[in-house]
């Protein structure tokens, strides 16, 4: 997983704000991560919804900590399910 093989879990909770249901909408965030957590997101990281199921991320680092570990990735998802 990471450089000492520990599992790094940061919940967070998407909420629709519109009225009806959303679907194929494109979904982005930007992840603070500890230093020395991350340093390949693409291989390093998975966002799962709350039953555990990969949602297929692509991660994009946007900025490093001095030891070059990943400081904040931005993920982005483009989910099929919808949001309700």
């Amino acid at each position: 997983m990471n450089a000492v093989d520990k599992e790094l879990n940061i919940p967070f909770t998407l909420i629709n704000l519109w009225s009806f249901t959303r679907f194929g909408v494109p979904l982005r965030s930007s992840i603070p991560l500890p230093q020395g957590a991350v340093r390949d997101p693409g291989t390093e990281l998975c966002l799962c919804d709350a039953e555990g199921c990969d949602l297929t991320a692509q991660w994009r680092i946007l900025s490093r900590w001095p030891d070059g570990s990943t400081r904040f990735d931005l993920y982005v998802n483009i989910t099929a399910k919808g949001i309700k």
